[in-house]
C-alpha cells in the first residue's frame, strides 16, 4: 500500500518581467469562498479571479497586464485544472 503525502503545498515560480512570484494552488476554503461570490447577482467574475490570484501569491496589478493565456495558464493552475489526466 503507497502513502499519499498531503503535507506539500503545490506551488510555482511564475517569473514575468523579470520579477518572480511563488504562486501557489488555492485551497478549498478560497474556492469555496469564491464560487460562492461568484454565485452572486451581479459578481464580476473577472474582478473575483483577480482577488483570489492576489491571495494566493500575484498582485493584482500584475495579473492584470498578462496576456489571455499566460492568464488562463495561471487561473488553471490555481485551481488544479492543470493537472495531467493519467
Amino acid at each position: 500500500m503507497g502513502i499519499l503525502n498531503l503535507d506539500e503545498e503545490v506551488s510555482l515560480r511564475v517569473k514575468f518581467e523579470g520579477v518572480e512570484y511563488s504562486v501557489r494552488q488555492a485551497n478549498i476554503g478560497e474556492v469555496q469562498a469564491f464560487n460562492k461570490l461568484l454565485n452572486k447577482k451581479n459578481s464580476d467574475e473577472f474582478e473575483l479571479t483577480l482577488d483570489l490570484i492576489n491571495t494566493i501569491g500575484m498582485p493584482k496589478e500584475i495579473a492584470q497586464t498578462l496576456n489571455a493565456g499566460q492568464f488562463k495558464k495561471l487561473v488553471d493552475f490555481i485551481t488544479g485544472k492543470d493537472e495531467k489526466k493519467s
